[in-house]
């Protein structure tokens, strides 16, 4: 969106800083003991490495209460055996970025090289899928809509691969730079292309209700 102080900034959250954030979020939860989850979002929370990613939810683990939830949402590329076992350990569920099917994926999910990153987001989803704690740390994927996709192929492709859920995200954005495939502050393409989603969801007569949920988020 223009902003590019990411740039200087460290590649990972330095360790006292990860211990001050615990030490916030459990100080918040005496305070307002109202029950709250903790999220580790992108950047890519998975560049700790195990090690790393160990050491921040223990002290999480540590400093909230044990039915607090603990959760990743990763791009699912850098998903591997010992960071799952991690995740199952500190009980902490994983959701994954994919935006449907090889074309769509790849249009705007690129590595640092300009590469599609279709093939290693699905090996890591497999990898999820087949750990011997799969019914927990497998909590859905994240999908930002595309608005120029075509609805029906993108959800026979979810419908393919079966996740526990699907949280549909409009793509960011803002009056100054509106999202991509948007022509105008009042033109509706993210509705119309949710409601032809919705649409085929709904009649889809080899679905089961209590499967696969499907939800949408406002990030505009």
């Amino acid at each position: 969106m223009g902003d590019t102080s990411w740039v200087g900034l460290p590649k990972q959250m330095p360790s006292q800083t990860m211990m001050t954030v615990a030490k916030a979020l459990g100080e918040l939860a005496s305070a307002q003991r109202r029950r709250f989850a903790v999220v580790l979002h992108g950047g890519e929370p998975l560049m700790l490495g195990h090690a790393k990613l160990d050491f921040l939810l223990t002290a999480l683990r540590q400093a909230l209460p044990v039915d607090y939830p603990l959760s990743i949402q990763t791009n699912g590329m850098l998903i591997t055996e010992a960071i799952l076992d991690v995740c199952a350990t500190h009980h902490t569920s994983l959701g994954v970025s994919i935006d449907g099917p090889r074309h769509v994926h790849n249009r705007h999910r690129v590595d640092h090289t300009g590469a599609g990153t279709y093939e290693k987001v699905l090996e890591g989803v497999a990898s999820l899928r087949h750990h011997r704690d799969a019914d927990f740390l497998y909590a859905g994927l994240l999908a930002v809509i595309d608005p120029t996709s075509n609805p029906h192929e993108v959800y026979s492709f979810f419908k393919q691969i079966a996740p526990p859920s699907i949280d549909f995200l409009y793509r960011d954005g803002n009056h100054s730079q509106l999202p991509y495939g948007k022509a105008s502050v009042q033109s509706t393409e993210y509705g119309l292309w949710l409601t032809r989603l919705l649409d085929i969801y709904l009649a889809d007569p080899h679905l089961s209700r209590s499967g696969c949920l499907m939800t949408c988020s406002n990030s505009f």
